[in-house]
């Protein structure tokens, strides 16, 4: 009679412990970025997250669902145009740059390597575009400019390649 007794004492104490220790309200992290965020997207199943300030081209990449943020390393400010997730891969994205010089990632943004292309991406339309079983091939649709005045060369600008 006293082990139940003392086993019914237990189970009500370890449930109001529970009940106690329940919050109430989220947890709020605030993290400052030079312009509002823009291109947020999660890697498909994890808890990493890619998010571009967009005015100063900075990359930043979270572990904690957003908790906190670390830029990327290998991409510095003003390098950046926009990032493109994988739609078949959470593992892999492209980040587009400025100097004709891009970065793809495998490992959810851990590291990023770079590759070259010969013109700058075409962006008046989906610069990128993914091999939906092979994540090593993209093909890069590119315009050729100089000044102010942009040519669409798709024909001559397709970039087809194994990264």
């Amino acid at each position: 009679m006293k082990d139940r007794l003392l086993t019914l004492v237990s189970l009500l104490l370890l449930g109001l412990t529970a009940v106690l220790a329940k919050k109430d309200k989220p947890d709020i992290n605030e993290t400052p970025f030079k312009s509002l965020p823009t291109n947020l997207f999660y890697f498909e199943d994890s808890d990493v997250v890619i998010a571009q300030d967009t005015l100063p081209g900075i990359i930043y990449r979270s572990e904690d669902a957003g908790a906190s943020w670390k830029q990327v390393e290998e991409i510095t400010e003003s390098q950046s145009l926009e990032v493109l997730p994988h739609p078949y891969d959470n593992q892999v994205a492209v980040a587009l740059g400025t100097a004709k010089t891009h970065w793809i990632t495998k490992d959810q943004g851990k590291t990023w390597k770079s590759f070259k292309s010969d013109s700058n991406p075409a962006l008046g339309r989906n610069p990128i575009n993914y091999h939906a079983t092979d994540s090593d091939k993209i093909i890069f649709l590119c315009t050729d400019c100089e000044g102010f005045s942009c040519e669409e060369k798709v024909g001559a600008c397709v970039e087809y390649g194994t990264y």
